[in-house]
């Protein structure tokens, strides 16, 4: 496995997987994040070198010599992190609680500023599925207003788009039902739909399958695998469910103790999931 503090390593292709000993235990949209360092750090690369000239070929995202706490106080939670995500790509963010990969995410849409280091994003709009935290029961609105909605505020003047993504998760039949009314599985639908209205070239999603039947995952992860295999859209997912991260992942980006490594999904599953059985295949039809 890559350790993604080496610059001359960082990128989305496979690799060799080392798993070190510590894995035992919407925005707006923007065509650049930029969070430049408050202080330069002591191994900031040099015009001309190496790590500089990688960064400056980058693809999606550019995560480069990355530094962030919470708090002047706060610990540590990345030192020094490179990434690359290509043009294309889906990589699953995976690591066990507390290990920041939901503000790696936050980084990465610009709703927080590294202390060091520079974060850069590529795409020119950026879809985004939060966490499923809480249902909408207590407000009256129907499917097609939270979509509608959203395609205002995105200044899209094609309304058939809400119809065209609620036919593409089949959530076409509920689209005057109340968004209250929905399952799990298909309330997490609707935010992926909602989601993709603006047609964005990279689509970010924090942890979509918590709390779905088993069903409902199937399809998700196969309409998402669908839009990033055959219409090359990026995607970024930070991931509980190791086993479609392995499945659907071209790399899977593991954090632990304030570091990433990045790693063939396969090598991943055979070093650190043991050829664990897989609870559900990805041939589902959406």
């Amino acid at each position: 496995m890559r350790n993604s503090t080496n610059p001359n390593n960082s990128g989305s292709a496979a690799g060799q997987c080392d798993l070190p000993n510590a894995f035992s235990g919407a925005a707006s949209p923007r065509s650049v994040l930029v969070s430049p360092p408050r202080s330069a750090p002591a191994t900031q690369p040099a015009p001309n070198s190496a790590a500089h000239l990688h960064g400056e070929a980058c693809g999606m995202v550019c995560i480069q010599d990355m530094s962030f706490k919470y708090g002047a106080q706060g610990k540590a939670l990345f030192e020094h992190l490179y990434l690359t995500i290509k043009k294309g790509a889906y990589i699953s963010i995976v690591g066990e609680n507390g290990t920041g990969k939901s503000t790696l995410i936050k980084l990465i849409l610009g709703l927080l500023e590294p202390n060091e280091g520079t974060i850069r994003c590529g795409a020119q709009t950026v879809g985004y599925v939060p966490q499923k935290k809480a249902t909408v029961t207590g407000f009256p609105i129907t499917v097609f207003e939270a979509l509608n909605s959203y395609r205002i505020l995105r200044k899209c003047r094609d309304k058939r788009v809400v119809d065209r993504y609620l036919a593409d998760v089949r959530l076409l039949e509920y689209k005057h039902a109340l968004a209250g009314t929905l399952s799990g599985g298909q309330l997490q639908k609707m935010y992926i739909a909602r989601a993709l209205i603006g047609e964005p070239d990279l689509l970010i999603l924090d942890e979509p399958s918590t709390g779905i039947d088993i069903q409902s995952q199937q399809e998700i992860y196969t309409f998402i695998k669908k839009l990033n295999t055959e219409q090359g859209l990026t995607v970024v997912s930070v991931e509980h469910n190791l086993d479609a991260a392995v499945i659907n992942s071209t790399d899977i980006f593991h954090l632990a103790n304030g570091c990433g490594h990045l790693c063939n999904p396969q090598k991943y599953a055979a070093e650190f999931l043991h050829f664990r059985r897989l609870p559900y295949t990805s041939d589902v039809r959406l």
